[in-house]
């Protein structure tokens, strides 16, 4: 993510494939409800701004726009496989 001076953060989804990845797309999702700091020392804080990342290995990655790291909560782990079925 860039600000106006320089790059804020960098992500790499580590995603491999023998096709060159022409199918990109980043979905943005804010919660002004969400709770930004943790409750506990076990719970981590809540993504209240979120950045959607579809892969080419068929993954979709939510990460954190403030801080460029993986939400804690997609499902039960920090990406989901859409093509699964989630229950």
């Amino acid at each position: 993510m860039w600000t106006a001076e320089k790059r804020k953060w960098r992500y790499d989804s580590k995603s491999s494939s023998p096709n060159w990845q022409r199918c990109r797309g980043l979905g943005y999702y804010e919660d002004s409800q969400a709770q930004t700091a943790p409750a506990s020392g076990k719970q981590p804080a809540a993504c209240s701004r979120r950045l959607f990342l579809p892969t080419i290995d068929a993954r979709l990655i939510a990460i954190d726009a403030d801080t460029g790291k993986l939400c804690e909560k997609l499902r039960r782990s920090r990406y989901c496989r859409p093509q699964r079925r989630h229950g």
